[in-house]
């Protein structure tokens, strides 16, 4: 026998989780964004990097990420509020969401903010990935086409911490990228047809899609930490330190040669 709530859980956990969890997703997108561009800056201009990303300017970067999302994620906050109304069904009071007139009008703009938010961030990661690739592979070309043949080891180890650099941004590139297109490609279709979120048509289908972009943004916030630690010498280091008091910089040695 199910439980008699005081409140519609499905209309109290959409304003109380399901829009913060969209804000902060799209924070965190945005921040990774900008994660990526200040890489392909370092690897770009190594020299003025320093002058172009100061510790206040990234700060100040971060405020307007967090306000940003939420100025433009308001209206669907605005166009519904949770009160006590009576069920005839249930023949008691419980706290529902009630939304006004012409609220999907609202709503829709709110939908749009995080549509161009989120393709812009994807379109930046994407775009900053693909640049510092290029520039790795044209920097290790040139180092393997100066290198002195009496220097044929260490010409051999660049080449193969480049291809590890090279094939570990990739492959977290691929999973972001994976992990975030239904995102995408959902709130696209919110947008663009109103049978997908009124309680009409395709209501199920937009249930089912979020179920599964929960998961796969869990999968993405949670995997990487097992790709750095398999294909990143350092970070397996410092995360051995740091948990289990383990030096492994022998080790560390050993995989650089």
């Amino acid at each position: 026998m199910g439980a008699e709530l005081p409140f519609d859980s499905l209309d109290v956990s959409y304003l109380t989780a399901a829009v913060p969890h969209a804000i902060f997703v799209r924070v965190a997108w945005w921040i990774t964004a900008f994660v990526t561009l200040e890489r392909c800056l370092c690897i770009a201009m190594p020299l003025k990097i320093k002058q172009i990303i100061t510790a206040r300017r990234t700060i100040v970067i971060n405020v307007v990420f967090f306000a940003g999302t939420l100025i433009g994620l308001c209206p669907i906050f605005l166009c519904r509020t949770l009160r006590p109304l009576f069920n005839s069904a249930k023949n008691r009071t419980i706290v529902v969401t009630v939304k006004p007139d012409g609220f999907f009008d609202i709503e829709n703009i709110g939908f749009t903010f995080n549509v161009v938010s989120q393709f812009s961030a994807f379109i930046i990661d994407v775009v900053c990935t693909v640049t510092i690739i290029q520039i790795l592979q044209m920097k290790s070309k040139w180092r393997s086409e100066t290198a002195s043949t009496s220097a044929s080891g260490a010409k051999a180890g660049f080449e193969s911490r480049d291809k590890k650099l090279i094939k570990m941004i990739a492959f977290i590139s691929c999973i972001f990228i994976g992990c975030s297109m239904p995102s995408c490609l959902n709130y696209a279709v919110t947008v663009t047809m109103d049978e997908y979120t009124r309680d009409l048509r395709y209501h199920n289908v937009n249930r089912i899609s979020w179920a599964v972009i929960v998961a796969l943004e869990a999968i993405n916030s949670s995997v990487n930490v097992f790709v750095y630690y398999n294909m990143s010498g350092k970070y397996r280091t410092a995360f051995n330190e740091m948990f289990f008091g383990k030096d492994s910089t022998p080790k560390l040695k050993a995989e650089k040669q």
